[in-house]
């Protein structure tokens, strides 16, 4: 039986025979100054890339490479992190200081 990877995650054979699970983020994306980092999973398959291969810790470092990739592309970044600057209106009723001296 083989069991699908998410993207970025490769398998190596351990000295003890077991099988160990690593996030790799490919070369030419470490030259262009990514900075999600590679990293150990484990060795239990749920926990490195979930019961399908569609979750685990997995999922979670392959949403920040994502985002440095939209964001390397100058695209905007958008959900629950995105900058609130320029986002928020000014009720109307709120008064500003005026900067004319009386």
């Amino acid at each position: 039986m083989t069991l699908p990877l998410p993207r970025n995650v490769i398998a190596k054979r351990l000295a003890g025979g077991r099988l160990a699970f690593y996030f790799n983020i490919p070369g030419k994306y470490r030259k262009l100054g990514c900075t999600t980092p590679n990293s150990p999973l484990g060795t239990d398959y749920t926990d490195a890339c979930g019961t399908d291969g569609q979750g685990g810790k997995a999922a979670a470092l392959n949403a920040l490479f994502d985002e440095w990739r939209e964001t390397y592309r100058g695209l905007p970044i958008s959900g629950p992190r995105e900058p609130l600057i320029g986002k928020r209106s000014v009720p109307e009723d709120v008064a500003f200081c005026s900067t004319t001296s009386t």
